[in-house]
């Protein structure tokens, strides 16, 4: 809908005022006006008419044509304003234009006047838009600027020698955290880098002045040590002939989505270790317990059928199933320890390695008896270890144990020493015996779940593997050292919980 030109007249003389609008009318121009005689109407119209152009006479009673002029300036300075007189003068006049005047018309040619309102309207339009556009492309430029600075993305753009022609907060941010210090303007990008990595991304741009696009994943050290991985995107720029005149380049911090990949291929690869072990787990009770058992019904079969059997036969019998319940009864002790290291938190107190030795070897000590071994000990350290009890002191029964059971039977004087060293933040134990060692082809084996090296091996296959779980689950390492016929000694290695939990 198209509305009615706004004019604002500024005349004192009534009948100049009938003739400028009987011209308007024989033009069929449509329009609206407010007229108005002194300064304070005329002040008062350009605040409240908003008019589109104003018409003014160049002398008035009350003030000047020129005043008006000066006034609508500071008002509406985009409102065209065209003198209407009798008496202006073309010097005046083109002086007035120069100065800002839209135009001027003399009264005594007024059929020119709608033809100056239309042509100084449209200027007006014209002038509006540019300036609008101005205004929107600076808003625009200014929008984009807040994004380019205020992005979690790395901007650079650099020429086809990779010099440095601009780049935004964040690329200054990074350059600080890999180089040690700020990026500059006519600096070459690649020279950047550490010297063995220039040819690396040299070549790597290279390919973006080829009209190539890149996706590209690194590593670099930062100056505190620390690695962070980034994403590198990279496109070239091009003029209107197609030519690549520009590197542009978009960073990206992507460390934490590299370190939530790396956990979850550790995690997938600790769910099939779980799935191996648990495929193995029920295979091996199923047969570790269904020979216990079967022995046991063997033997009641036996004493049940043979009633001639003499009591001497019926104790042999009694004892056998008296062992096989006692190796069955291990072996169901060895899965609730297995189970319970799984689930259980870790306790930290400070270990008492004295009181912990003596308890562990009190168990030991009838096996290490009718064996004929000689235990000995030794403890050195200073400060505090914090470390699990109950673990700490499974880890002794299993070594401990082990060591006792797989004694040489052809040595004249069996033993087994036990030495441990700690401070406050870590220890070792060292369990040496001169028993019957461990093949060389079965010492990878060994902490394997179930695994069995020898026909003297009685238990369930679980201590080691527990045992390397419990030692493994505080960052510790256990060490072997075996010689087949002479024996072996295992060194556990363990950080205090004090500071490997903290």
């Amino acid at each position: 809908m198209e509305t009615k030109t706004k004019i604002l007249i500024v005349e004192h003389d009534k009948s100049d005022i009938d003739f400028l609008q009987r011209e308007l009318k024989k033009a069929n121009v449509d329009y609206m006006a407010e007229i108005v005689e002194t300064k304070t109407d005329y002040e008062n119209a350009l605040q409240s008419f908003k008019s589109d152009i104003i018409l003014s006479d160049y002398n008035l009673p009350s003030f000047s044509g020129v005043v008006a002029f000066e006034i609508k300036e500071k008002i509406a300075p985009r409102t065209p304003f065209i003198f209407v007189s009798g008496a202006i003068g073309e010097e005046n006049a083109i002086e007035l234009i120069n100065s800002g005047v839209t135009d001027y018309v003399l009264k005594d040619k007024l059929f020119s006047l709608p033809v100056k309102i239309e042509r100084a309207l449209k200027e007006v339009d014209e002038i509006r838009g540019k300036h609008d556009a101005e205004e929107m492309l600076i808003q625009s430029e200014t929008n984009l600027r807040a994004i380019f600075e205020n992005t979690d993305t790395g901007f650079l753009l650099l020429d086809k020698k990779f010099t440095i022609i601009s780049f935004n907060k964040q690329a200054n941010h990074f350059a600080r955290l890999s180089f040690g210090f700020d990026l500059e303007k006519n600096r070459n990008f690649v020279s950047m880098f550490a010297a063995e990595r220039q040819q690396e991304f040299s070549g790597l741009f290279g390919e973006i002045t080829k009209g190539n696009n890149i996706n590209y994943e690194t590593n670099y050290p930062q100056t505190d040590g620390t690695i962070i991985w980034y994403h590198i995107n990279g496109n070239p720029v091009s003029d209107i002939n197609g030519m690549v005149t520009r590197i542009c380049l978009a960073v990206n911090d992507i460390t934490e989505k590299k370190k939530a990949e790396e956990n979850l291929i550790q995690k997938n690869a600790e769910l099939n270790k779980i799935n191996s072990e648990l495929d193995h787990f029920v295979y091996s009770i199923s047969h570790d317990l269904r020979g216990p058992i079967a022995s046991i019904l063997g033997l009641l079969n036996i004493a049940n059928k043979d009633k001639e059997t003499d009591k001497q036969e019926h104790g042999i019998i009694l004892h056998r199933i008296e062992k096989t319940t006692e190796r069955l009864q291990r072996f169901i002790h060895n899965l609730m320890v297995y189970s319970r290291n799984t689930k259980m938190e870790f306790v930290s107190i400070v270990i008492d390695w004295e009181k912990l030795i003596k308890e562990c070897w009190h168990e030991l000590k009838p096996l290490a008896y009718e064996n004929g071994i000689e235990f000995s000990y030794e403890i050195k350290g200073d400060g505090n270890f914090y470390g699990d009890e109950e673990r700490i002191a499974m880890l002794l029964r299993t070594f401990l144990q082990n060591a006792i059971q797989f004694h040489h039977e052809e040595e004249r004087e069996k033993t087994v020493h036990l030495f441990v060293h700690f401070d406050a933040a870590s220890a070792s134990m060292q369990i040496k015996d001169n028993g019957i060692g461990i093949a060389k082809e079965h010492q990878q084996k060994i902490f394997e779940m179930f695994f069995r090296g020898t026909a003297r091996s009685r238990g369930s296959g679980l201590g080691l593997y527990i045992a390397n779980e419990i030692v493994s689950k505080i960052n510790g390492k256990i060490l072997l050292d075996s010689i087949p016929g002479k024996g072996s000694v295992f060194s556990i290695q363990m950080p205090s919980l004090e500071s490997n939990l903290n």
